[in-house]
């Protein structure tokens, strides 16, 4: 209804929305570490931390490079973020080449150690990972960013490894949401539990391969897969 003021008609303001009560889209991408030496292989040399690290084979690292092609076409990425391990390191570093960015290494996305590997459960693994020397060899690694997590052990039980997954790719997604797309680079436990714990959703464990990658979609305060799970190839970049 219009308002009358003395002889003149004054129409009403037209209501707009205040930008912070308009939900704010986050977009994060969980990815499987690329093809992985086994541990039979003549060439695979074990650390003394950590007991299995294997490298990426030559058709992980094609395999990773794909998937950086994926990215470049489809998405506008701003951070990169990777497990601790050789294999995600190695990936990510790939993908980061592609597309010209930095790899951020987080312990908080690396998947559960296996205990049978570990004499001494309580060693914390993760003082033996130095970044300074893994950058004279993936000079992506951005060696300010410090871990959200610090401390690994072959102790930790399965759902305290599902809780600080959760909570740490939830701080990072709210930190970094407005900067673009984040990439998270780790294991297969991560594409199984993390869209189930956010978004309730199974992911059958013969869908997660290597190289595998599933988007996931947060609006207010609601989570949802955006894609199904996806293995980026040589012609198409994409299944």
């Amino acid at each position: 209804m219009s308002q009358h003021i003395g002889n003149q008609e004054r129409k009403p303001k037209p209501k707009t929305t205040s930008p912070s009560s308009t939900p704010r889209t986050a977009r994060i991408w969980l990815i499987r570490h690329a093809e992985i030496l086994e541990p039979t292989d003549p060439s695979f040399k074990k650390s003394p931390h950590i007991p299995y690290d294997p490298p990426l084979t030559s058709r992980g690292h094609l395999q990773s490079h794909y998937v950086g092609q994926f990215f470049l076409k489809r998405e506008s990425v701003a951070h990169i973020f990777s497990s601790p391990f050789l294999r995600c390191i190695e990936t990510a570093s790939r993908i980061a080449d592609v597309l010209d960015l930095s790899v951020k290494v987080e312990h908080g996305i690396a998947a559960r150690l296996d205990p049978r590997s570990y004499r001494n459960r309580d060693e914390d693994i993760s003082t033996a990972i130095n970044l300074q020397s893994l950058k004279e060899s993936f000079p992506r690694i951005d060696t300010s960013y410090v871990s959200r997590v610090e401390g690994l052990t072959s102790n930790e039980a399965l759902e305290t490894v599902r809780t600080r997954m959760k909570k740490v790719i939830k701080e990072l997604t709210e930190e970094f949401r407005d900067d673009g797309s984040l990439l998270f680079v780790g294991h297969s436990q991560m594409l199984i539990d993390i869209p189930f714990i956010l978004s309730s959703l199974r992911i059958p464990t013969d869908c997660i391969r290597y190289c595998t990658i599933i988007g996931m979609e947060k609006s207010g305060l609601f989570w949802r897969c955006s894609t199904k799970p996806t293995v980026p190839t040589r012609d198409n970049h994409s299944c």
